[in-house]
């Protein structure tokens, strides 16, 4: 049964290899054919209708080389002064930013003695007297509802005249381009008005 058994994988094992050197022989074949059909498709001439429906392409589309510009040098160095002109322009801002921050450190409130200090000054029954009234005379009025219900109205009224004159103009500038696309005179006319 040991020696059937053997015979029996040493002729499958033999049936594979047999049927595996087929396989690649074939495929060998298959992969040359295709190779000698490639290269035969390079070395043909180009078909008449190719070369009829080809584009034109001239020469200059063909070149594709950039040249540096001649110029570069001397943008480079115009380009160097400008940012060094607005790196002095940020220094001399910052510089001037800072100075006014020192000027203005005195009013700061720096430490817990300075802040007491400060509250208790402004929340002190002296703080509002005679010279000064109260706190809407010190720092100015809140605006109430019949100022912003006035700056609504202000703005919905410039806002219409406006819109409408927009409205207008586009009007005549439609207008304008119809007659030209059309070749004819249209009887429409738009008031600022409307």
């Amino acid at each position: 049964m040991a020696e059937a058994r053997r015979a029996n994988l040493r002729a499958g094992l033999k049936g594979l290899w047999s049927r595996q050197q087929k396989a690649d022989a074939r495929e060998a074949k298959t992969h040359r054919r295709r190779q000698e059909e490639h290269m035969a498709a390079t070395k043909a001439p180009v078909p008449d209708h190719d070369r009829y429906t080809r584009p034109t392409l001239l020469p200059g589309t063909l070149r594709t080389r950039v040249d540096p510009d001649p110029q570069r040098f001397e943008k480079a160095e115009e380009k160097k002064l400008r940012t060094a002109q607005k790196e002095d322009e940020k220094r001399i801002l910052r510089r001037d930013a800072i100075l006014e921050l020192y000027l203005n450190a005195a009013d700061f409130i720096v430490d817990e003695q300075t802040f007491e200090k400060e509250v208790n000054r402004m929340f002190s029954k002296e703080f509002f007297n005679e010279d000064t009234g109260n706190a809407w005379t010190e720092y100015g009025n809140r605006p109430g509802l019949a100022d912003l219900l006035t700056d609504q109205a202000q703005y919905t009224k410039h806002g219409i005249e406006h819109a409408s004159a927009d409205f207008a103009r586009h009007a005549r500038r439609q207008k304008t381009v119809t007659e030209e696309l059309t070749g004819g005179k249209l009887d429409v006319t738009y008031d600022e008005g409307q």
